[in-house]
């Protein structure tokens, strides 16, 4: 109802306009009707590659409709209703309008306009405190004081914003204690990742202060089933009954207890991104591995130099959602941890693997948050090297859900692959979409995927 008020009172204002717009300028009347259509519809759909691209593609599919009714209206206003004319061209002009200010104002938001977050000095207290929060640093605020990043008036309730993420992630290693037991009992060859990783790795004061929300865990792919058996002894179950969706090189288990829900990754990669795939080997990550007494006897993780190269995977490889500035510190810590040779090392990795420019990128965003402290020559260097790298398409295809998505799809190794992966995330089983939408449609399972298509597309 709203629309259609507005609608009416667009039309109403804009006779005036109209009247006025076409007595000046009585000779513009066909071609340039078409070139406010048709070239702000362009204008739209270029504008989906910088801005964001569900509210893009939408506009673009708003134009072509209007470009349909002011094809229309010219029609039957210049050959039957001549009268009409002065407010066909006064609508045009007040949506074109519209239109092209609202592109002036979506480029001023991404070029001119600085969001208020935590490291934003200009933001209030409750601003920065809610924005500390989003970012998962609550129990890191006295770092972040020491480092002069915050204010002392911020540590306080800070503090105790941190206590239920405490409590939580008390009984999350608890539950990480018990699951790498036990696969150490049973005898499987595993390595922990992310955020376990980093909080029983010593990389930060106490393993508390790393909030994380699951559990991730790298295994060999034929050892799949063996560790699968273990999960389930444990009281785990899949999360999804039917793989479908984005082809993955991973596995989601779960756990509803009366402490809560436990959620468990189970990887044979480190990353499902096609470009990010296969960069190393089980045995090599292996051989490199940390041992974390603090978890159980036996259990160990990713190296340092490994764990930072896996950090910077993981921050670029977000399908258009902005990452947590935990992740950063991630890298911020990592970084720092290393020794000169091993910083050697690790950047030759990178270079060998194809990751030097997402490094630079994610040394550089860390420097820039935390004060990381890596030299411009070092990050100009990476930056050299990554130019060339196909990986380095994340930087810009992580903006979007769209093109991450269309990046996967050209990523794949042949046609077969990429038929494979639109199938999958157009087409998955019909468990999964009953699983995944358990409130149906009308339209049985036809309106379920083209519900799927329509969010997977335009995120």
């Amino acid at each position: 109802m709203l629309v259609v008020l507005a609608v009416i009172v667009v039309v109403v204002a804009s006779w005036l306009p109209g009247r006025v717009y076409h007595r000046l300028l009585p000779w513009s009347a066909p071609w340039f009707n078409h070139f406010l259509a048709y070239g702000v519809l362009a204008a739209t759909v270029a504008m989906a590659w910088v801005g964001n691209v569900r509210r893009w593609l939408l506009a673009a599919v708003a134009l072509v409709l209007l470009a349909g009714v002011m094809e229309l209206g010219q029609h039957l206003a210049l050959t039957r209703y001549p009268r009409w004319a002065d407010w066909g061209w006064g609508v045009a002009g007040a949506l074109c309008g519209l239109t092209l200010g609202s592109i002036g104002r979506c480029l001023w938001r991404r070029h001119c306009y600085t969001p208020l977050s935590w490291w934003t000095p200009s933001a209030d207290n409750a601003t920065r405190l809610r924005e500390l929060g989003r970012h998962r640093l609550w129990p890191l605020a006295d770092l972040l004081h020491e480092r002069g990043l915050i204010p002392a008036s911020l540590l306080a309730p800070a503090r105790q914003l941190a206590v239920p993420m405490r409590a939580r992630m008390k009984v999350r290693a608890a539950e990480e204690q018990r699951v790498t037991a036990a696969l150490v009992e049973a005898g499987c060859r595993f390595l922990v990742l992310k955020g376990c990783l980093l909080a029983h790795g010593g990389l930060y004061r106490d393993a508390l202060d790393r909030y994380r929300e699951d559990l991730d865990i790298l295994i060999r792919a034929e050892d799949q089933t063996r560790v699968e058996k273990v999960l389930a002894a444990l009281g785990y179950q899949p999360s999804q009954p039917v793989a479908g969706g984005s082809p993955m090189s991973q596995r989601q288990w779960q756990r509803q207890g009366p402490d809560g829900s436990h959620y468990l990754d189970l990887h044979w990669d480190l990353r499902n991104h096609p470009r990010l795939q296969s960069r190393f080997s089980f045995e090599e990550l292996a051989a490199d591995a940390q041992p974390l007494p603090a978890l159980a006897a036996g259990v160990a993780g990713l190296g340092p130099g490994h764990a930072l190269l896996h950090a910077v995977m993981h921050h670029f490889d977000h399908h258009g959602q902005e990452p947590a500035d935990q992740g950063l510190l991630d890298v911020d810590l990592l970084w720092r941890s290393l020794s000169a040779p091993a910083r050697e090392a690790m950047l030759a990795q990178a270079r060998e693997r194809g990751l030097s420019g997402l490094l630079a990128a994610a040394l550089n965003q860390a420097r820039a948050r935390f004060g990381t402290p890596v030299s411009d020559g070092l990050l100009q260097a990476c930056r050299q090297v990554g130019a060339a790298q196909p990986a380095s398409a994340l930087l810009v295809a992580r903006q979007s859900h769209f093109r991450a998505q269309l990046l996967a799809w050209r990523s794949e190794p042949d046609w077969r692959a990429r038929w494979r992966r639109l199938r999958a995330i157009i087409l998955p089983p019909a468990a999964y979409m009953r699983h995944n939408y358990p409130e149906g449609s009308r339209l049985g399972l036809t309106g379920l995927y083209l519900r799927r298509l329509w969010q997977r597309l335009l995120g």
